[in-house]
């Protein structure tokens, strides 16, 4: 321990000296960033001074393309004289300039004193001279600097009362130079355009601008500093001085060029400012002193925090463990919780605050938070039930609660089409510290399709027992009695047989009784085939042949009734194993019964028949415009015995769903795109075993 406390001393030791060296040269380098950030700020300065003077450019360039001077210019080359044309060119022109005068202004102060448009030889041929405006001596407009290219410039000329600015855009027509427009700024405008830049309220820094011939600006009510302004480039510069009182100080000077223009912004003010009152080596022996001091009562506190660090490390270890335990038994949970087969979902506040994979997928990714708030995906039937569950959980009258209920899948949501059923248990949990309710849900869809199909086949087979009966009974008497009324006819056709009249009449009467009897003696046939379905035989077939053959029965009725039919088979459909008898027994209960619902109908009589291969198997589609299968009827109609027509037994659906079955398929009412009724046949195309 003590010579581990040694190292730490000497490392602790080498750190000390380690800093020291580091903040004396961070010292350094903070002056070399006060000088380079003293040197952007002057930059910004330079900038705003620099757009002031390109604003007074683009006001010149404006003027330049006005129409008064180019028309001057074409009169005076188709040959107009100054009497006759030229003379109101040239006030038009004087007017454009005086507008421009009183328009641009800092504040009440105008910017510009005089503007003058100079032609090539010097002469001035519109001049705009405010009344207010000195100019000393009325020097010759012929001095002034010649132009040496196409951009505006900006140039000094020293005045009486100190130095005057001027902007000067030379002006060509039709490629050739005419001339040039001269405008004179007043000393008070850039004085004040530099006030705006600068520091008003800075009484210790100087401010100034300079430009090529070393000519001074100094901004109003601002006096140059006590030590002058030293020459120098564009840069920064220490220089000492002695102040009024004796003291000497050292100081700074800043100069940053303006950007087209002639002139540099300088800044000069005291190097303590800038740098500070410490200088880097007298922070350097401080700074080691107190570092001294600190290693001392370093030493003194490793001896202390050595003891009680072995056992911090202890308990530092002991959480560590704790730690990983806790994420690796969260890790099981999650992945228990995600991988689960049961919708797992927490309801606090009346939101979903967590849900687990198969929670999405049986609800459907819209629905997850949607369903215990509104209940729009429940089944109408089960929402009350549903919300009062709910609600008496959230109220603490119950712990847990199991419930099932229908829904609809978020996918089926608006035709709600498609009904599950979910088995639900919810129990009150505490959740962050919070009140929830944890609910278990799984998909018994199936389990309720089973049972409904096991009621259905007691119903069934207990219905096909005494109609088996029924028409056992029923058969031998109606064969009996087709006997007697064949006899009778026999009979009464010799007895009568000089009566025609009555001969044709009794025949009616007798044909009347043999209908009525071979219709009884029919649905008797079809009880029984219903009470004892033969079993199909199964063997390769097209399955357009029993389409074909069914349309070709039903093809008198459908013209007589005055339906439209559209039938869209697919030429290339597999084979499947069918029987072609039974599946055209299919088709043609189904056409009958469309054709007995749109024939009283008066909107469009269509009917569409198409077949197509999917998923391994065939789908045949039965469509029609009539009104429709509602919703809650589609589980029904398949029911034996249960119709919807007048004259229906309830048989035909039922049997037809039999003979699908037998099949292995499987058989769906949805809407049409008319509107009206669709019935999907889809039957594999391989073999399978009866299970």
């Amino acid at each position: 321990m003590n010579r581990a406390c040694a190292a730490a001393g000497v490392l602790l030791a080498g750190y000390v000296v380690f800093l020291l060296t580091a903040n004396y040269f961070s010292q350094l380098e903070l002056r070399e960033t006060a000088l380079t950030r003293l040197s952007q700020d002057m930059e910004k300065r330079a900038m705003a001074v620099s757009y002031f003077f390109s604003e007074r450019k683009n006001d010149l360039l404006d003027l330049t393309t006005r129409r008064q001077l180019a028309l001057y210019f074409e009169n005076k080359a188709l040959g107009m004289s100054r009497e006759y044309g030229l003379e109101a060119g040239l006030f038009e022109m004087e007017e454009g300039f005086r507008r421009l005068v009183d328009r641009k202004k800092l504040g009440e102060d105008r910017i510009y004193s005089r503007i003058v448009f100079i032609d090539s030889h010097g002469e001035p041929l519109a001049d705009c001279e405010m009344k207010d405006a000195q100019h000393d001596g009325e020097r010759s407009l012929k001095e002034l600097p010649t132009p040496r290219s196409s951009e505006p410039s900006v140039f000094v000329e020293p005045a009486s009362e100190g130095l005057r600015v001027m902007v000067s855009v030379p002006y060509f027509f039709k490629g050739e130079y005419q001339g040039r427009l001269v405008a004179w700024i007043l000393p008070q405008a850039v004085t004040e355009q530099l006030l705006d830049v600068l520091d008003r309220h800075d009484s210790r820094r100087f401010f100034g601008m300079i430009d090529g011939d070393s000519h001074l600006f100094l901004p109003a009510k601002m006096e140059l500093a006590p030590c002058g302004l030293p020459d120098q480039a564009d840069g920064a510069r220490l220089f000492s001085c002695v102040r009024e009182d004796g003291a000497r100080e050292e100081m700074l000077s800043v100069s940053v060029p303006v950007r087209d223009t002639p002139f540099s912004l300088v800044t000069v003010l005291p190097a303590s400012e800038v740098f500070g009152h410490a200088v880097p080596w007298h922070l350097l022996v401080a700074m080691g002193g107190i570092a001294m001091i600190i290693l001392g009562g370093t030493a003194i506190l490793l001896r202390v925090l050595s003891r009680s660090n072995e056992l911090l490390m202890r308990e530092v270890d002991e959480r560590k463990r704790t730690e990983a335990a806790l994420r690796m038994s969260e890790a099981r949970f999650r992945t228990l919780v995600e991988s689960s087969l049961t919708g797992i979902c927490i309801l606090q506040d009346g939101h979903v605050v967590y849900h687990n994979p198969e929670q999405e997928r049986l609800l459907g990714t819209a629905a997850v938070d949607g369903w215990c708030r509104d209940f729009q995906n429940i089944h109408a039937e089960d929402r009350e039930k549903v919300r009062q569950t709910l609600e008496r959980m959230a109220c603490g009258e119950a712990s847990t609660v199991d419930m099932d209920f229908r829904f609809h899948p978020a996918a089926n949501l608006e035709e709600r089409s498609e009904v599950r059923w979910a088995a639900c248990r919810a129990s009150l949990i505490e959740y962050h510290g919070r009140e929830a309710m944890l609910i278990n849900m799984t998909d018994i869809t199936r389990i309720k399709e089973l049972e409904h199909l096991l009621r259905i086949e007691d119903r069934m087979s207990s219905l096909g027992r005494v109609a088996a009966g029924i028409a056992h009974e029923l058969r031998n008497p109606l064969s009996g009695l087709n006997i007697y009324v064949t006899n009778l006819e026999r009979a009464l056709h010799d007895l009568l047989g000089e009566e025609p009249d009555a001969v044709r009449k009794v025949e009616g009467l007798l044909g009347s009784i043999k209908s009525t009897s071979n219709r009884v003696e029919r649905v008797v046939k079809r009880v029984i085939d219903f009470a004892k379905p033969s079993v199909p035989r199964l063997a390769p077939a097209d399955l357009n042949r029993s389409i074909e053959g069914a349309i070709s029965l039903c093809a008198v009725t459908l013209r007589k009734s005055g339906i439209s039919l559209d039938k869209s088979l697919a030429p290339d459909l597999p084979q499947c194993y069918a029987d072609l008898q039974l599946i055209e027994q299919v088709l043609l209960n189904l056409i009958t019964n469309a054709v007995q619902v749109l024939k009283d109908s008066d909107g469009p009589k269509n009917m569409e028949i198409t077949s197509s291969a999917v998923n391994g198997g065939i789908l045949i589609r039965v469509a029609d415009s009539g009104p429709g299968v509602p919703p809650h009827l589609r589980e029904r109609i398949f029911d034996p015995f249960y119709t919807t027509q007048k004259d229906g037994a309830g048989i035909g659906l039922s049997l037809c769903h039999r003979i699908i079955s037998d099949h292995h398929g499987f058989l769906r009412v949805s809407t049409s795109k008319w509107g009206g009724a669709e019935i999907a046949i889809e039957i594999p195309a391989e073999k399978r075993r009866r299970t």
